[in-house]
C-alpha cells in the first residue's frame, strides 16, 4: 500500500483563526491529564467543563475528571458510548506527550484557555449589542455594555 492510502484516526481539526490556540491548549491539557492523572486534583478547582470551547474536549474532560486516578486512561473507552468521542480519545492516547515541568505546562494551558473563554464571551456580548442596536433596543444594549465592561475589568 502507498502511504497516502493508510487510514489514520485523527482528532477533529480546530476551527481556523485565533480560537485555534485555545483548542490546542484544551487538547494538550487533556493529553496531560491522561498522562499525569495526579494533576487532576489541582486542575479540578481551576477549570470547569464550560471553560472548554470544543464539545468533544468538554465531554472527555468530564469523563477524565470522574475517573479514579488509579485507573488506566484506556479504561475510559468502557465509559464512552459515542464513536466520535472514542475516536477522539484514541487519537489523544496515540500521541507522544513530553513535558519537562507539568506544573508550569498546566498553568500555561489553563491561562490560555481562560483568555480564550473571555474572548468568546466578549464576542457573544458584542453580537448581542449589535442586534439590540439594530432593533433600537437601547435598554438591552446598555445592559450588554455593562456586562462587557464588567467582563473586561475582571478578565485576566
Amino acid at each position: 500500500k502507498k502511504q497516502d492510502e493508510i487510514v489514520v484516526v485523527s482528532e477533529p481539526k480546530p476551527k481556523k483563526g485565533k480560537a485555534e490556540m485555545g483548542i490546542r491548549a484544551e487538547r494538550r491539557l487533556l493529553r496531560a491529564l491522561l498522562e499525569f492523572p495526579e494533576i487532576k486534583s489541582k486542575v479540578k478547582d481551576l477549570i470547569e467543563p464550560d471553560d472548554f470551547e470544543d464539545t468533544l474536549d468538554r465531554q472527555l474532560f468530564q469523563l477524565i475528571m470522574e475517573q479514579d486516578e488509579r485507573e488506566e486512561s484506556s479504561s475510559l473507552f468502557n465509559k464512552i458510548e459515542e464513536e466520535p468521542l472514542s475516536d477522539f480519545l484514541a487519537s489523544l492516547l496515540s500521541r507522544d506527550f513530553t513535558c519537562l515541568d507539568i506544573e508550569k505546562e498546566m498553568h500555561d494551558l489553563l491561562k490560555i484557555m481562560k483568555k480564550e473563554k473571555v474572548k468568546r464571551e466578549q464576542n457573544r456580548i458584542l453580537e448581542k449589542m449589535k442586534e439590540y442596536q439594530l432593533l433600537g433596543d437601547m435598554d438591552h444594549y446598555k445592559r450588554e455594555l455593562l456586562k462587557l465592561e464588567s467582563l473586561l475589568k475582571s478578565s485576566p
